[in-house]
């Protein structure tokens, strides 16, 4: 879902979609995300 929302538009979904999404709460997205960024493997947007 985020990648291929950023490879189309350049952009990502918010938190709240991508738990939605996933059936997670947003602070478990956030979570995640902090890591993702923290491995390069998540645009700095």
């Amino acid at each position: 879902m985020v990648n291929d929302q950023y490879v189309q538009t350049g952009t990502v979904p918010t938190w709240a979609e991508i738990g939605t999404e996933v059936g997670v709460s947003r602070a478990t997205v956030a979570r995640h995300i902090a890591a993702l960024k923290k491995s390069g493997d998540y645009p700095d947007v």
